[in-house]
């Protein structure tokens, strides 16, 4: 099993992407009495996001089962299209560069992707043109990352499950 979060210094700690959710079962039963324990944003200045107050102890007889939940792999073989996003990032408008996908803009009443109902497909992300690190995020749908390429070349334990939102590092797909 692995760890979804670890308490050291009084830091609860959590790999997590900017905009990305998260569930997090922490255990407070080692703490004592009167401590305060911080969630906090390690990419954004330590901000703090939540704190715990440690009260009282409780008689809780909760044990974490040994398996949280089962993830079913989408089968390839189910894949009836695959498409390629190329994100790039162009010219400068204010201070700030233009983030395009495969050239175009966001435009929210504009749609450039329509998928047949209960399909499986493969969408590929690539950042190797873009000048900067961008969440990337599908309205309406829930997805598995399959892989990454270049970088750490593996997924991370808390891109194992369904997703709604993943990082994607300048230069890498």
């Amino acid at each position: 099993m692995w760890p979804v979060g670890s308490i050291s210094q009084n830091r609860l700690t959590h790999y997590c992407t900017r905009r990305e959710r998260a569930d997090v079962l922490v255990n407070f039963s080692q703490q004592k009495i009167n401590t305060v324990i911080d969630l906090i944003d390690k990419n954004n200045n330590d901000r703090r996001l939540l704190q715990f107050f440690i009260e009282k102890n409780l008689d809780d007889d909760f044990t974490l089962p040994k398996k949280l939940s089962t993830l079913e792999k989408i089968p390839p073989e189910m894949t009836i299209k695959s498409r390629k996003f190329q994100r790039s990032s162009r010219g400068m408008m204010g201070m700030k560069s233009i983030h395009r996908i495969n050239g175009k803009t966001y435009y929210p009443k504009r749609v450039d992707e329509r998928v047949k109902a209960n399909s499986v497909e493969i969408w590929e992300f690539d950042n190797t043109s873009g000048s900067f690190d961008h969440p990337m995020h599908l309205h309406g749908v829930q997805f598995q990352i399959l892989e990454r390429i270049g970088g750490r070349n593996r997924l991370l334990p808390t891109e194992w499950g369904t997703k709604t939102l993943f990082w994607l590092k300048q230069g890498k797909r």
